[in-house]
């Protein structure tokens, strides 16, 4: 026998079993502690990237953009048929007020004088063209106009200052000279039993709130406890009444949306000014019928 290959077996067996033993040291040593720094890294960058979308997300709800263009709020329903178009001229009542402070600079009520304009020809502010074109016949709109389509850099004098964004309380009144006579919204919140509808003659009972356009409260029978009542049809209460709570039944609960035409008229009447748009939140609580 070859005196080497008897002794190979063992020599190979304990090169190979140092071998393993060198691998496994090999493998604890240096690549166990190079996959926790994988792991570890990798939990790193999930965790930056859940914040940064996070944080993302929290600036794009909390940041409020302010807009760019005109923004309308109708406050009372025209004739949705009929729209101004450029060239035509429209005569509007308004009230202007600065958006910030709520000071108002301009008013033609104040004037006791509708306003009249031709659409589209620069005649007035940018803002006024964009917005008239939107709103129907004898519609009552709020318009909120950004600097850059009203007065801009500049303002005026000392009445707006420069780049001061506005709010109008806009009544289209006549395009090209044609009216039409103004009537009462009425907006449904409870409906009532549908059944019984007051008529001339009855005896109605009611809670009301009354509003102006811009939200300000100036009379409630909620806040005396004592509902009010009146006679349909004999001229006690103001023409949108009359109009108005004929067209609710028994215990319905709505909006009445009146035009100054059918409130207090050009004249106003003690805390209601001259020319006041009126919102009654109004229940009919009772019909009494003289049998």
């Amino acid at each position: 026998m070859n005196p080497y290959d008897a002794v190979n077996p063992q020599a190979n067996l304990k090169t190979s079993l140092a071998y393993s033993y060198a691998q496994a040291k090999f493998r604890y040593v240096y690549i166990l502690p190079l996959l926790c720094f994988v792991v570890l890294t990798f939990q790193l960058l999930s965790i930056n990237l859940y914040n940064s979308t996070v944080l993302s997300a929290s600036d794009t709800t909390s940041t409020k953009v302010k807009p760019t263009s005109v923004v309308l709020d109708v406050i009372l329903d025209g004739d949705v048929a009929t729209y101004p178009r450029e060239g035509d001229t429209v005569t509007v009542n308004y009230v202007g007020i600065l958006d910030s402070g709520g000071r108002k600079f301009d008013s033609s009520y104040d004037r006791e004088e509708p306003f009249s304009f031709t659409l589209g020809v620069g005649n007035v502010i940018q803002g006024w063209d964009e917005a008239l074109l939107r709103m129907s016949l004898n519609e009552s709109a709020r318009v909120w106009i950004p600097s850059d389509l009203a007065y801009g850099a500049s303002g005026v004098g000392n009445v707006v200052p420069p780049f001061a964004d506005l709010i109008f309380e806009i009544h289209l009144l006549a395009i090209n000279g044609i009216e039409i006579s103004p009537r009462v919204q009425i907006q449904r919140q409870v409906p009532g039993d549908g059944i019984y509808f007051p008529k001339p003659g009855d005896t109605v009972t009611v809670h009301y709130v009354g509003t102006f356009t811009n939200g300000e409260k100036f009379d409630s029978s909620r806040d005396r406890g004592i509902p009010f009542s009146f006679i349909v049809g004999k001229g006690s209460v103001i023409k949108g009444w009359e109009e108005g709570i004929p067209q609710l039944s028994t215990g319905e609960k709505a909006l009445l949306k009146i035009p100054y035409q059918l409130a207090y008229g050009e004249h106003g009447r003690r805390s209601i000014p001259a020319k006041s748009d009126l919102i009654f939140e109004v229940e009919l609580l009772k019909i009494e019928r003289d049998t």
